[in-house]
């Protein structure tokens, strides 16, 4: 069964965290979109782990350029510690994308 357009973009999101091993506060961003890595509570805290949705693909970026750092997280990616994705660098922005995927 493949799922509807409809139902995949509801299903586009990623939850962040504010401490590693999903501790602290949590905020849902629904995509498709860009986003800054101080993407939570008006700039004030940097991603720390996430939790990507059944229907998003997410692209983490480290550095300004595009390119060679990105790493790109599936559906239902789990990520207890973001700073281990590229030991240690800082995240600097997360692209969601609209994943479609079959259930």
């Amino acid at each position: 069964m493949l799922v509807t357009a409809k139902k995949t973009r509801a299903q586009c999101w990623v939850d962040v965290f504010e401490q590693p091993h999903f501790q602290g506060r949590m905020r849902r961003i629904f995509g498709p979109g860009e986003f800054g890595a101080k993407v939570a509570e008006r700039g004030k805290w940097n991603v720390a782990s996430m939790i990507v949705g059944p229907g998003a693909a997410v692209v983490c970026q480290w550095r300004a350029k595009p390119g060679g750092d990105d790493k790109w997280l599936q559906p239902r990616s789990v990520i207890p510690d973001v700073s281990r994705l590229m030991n240690g660098a800082t995240l600097r922005s997360i692209r969601i994308i609209v994943q479609r995927e079959v259930v």
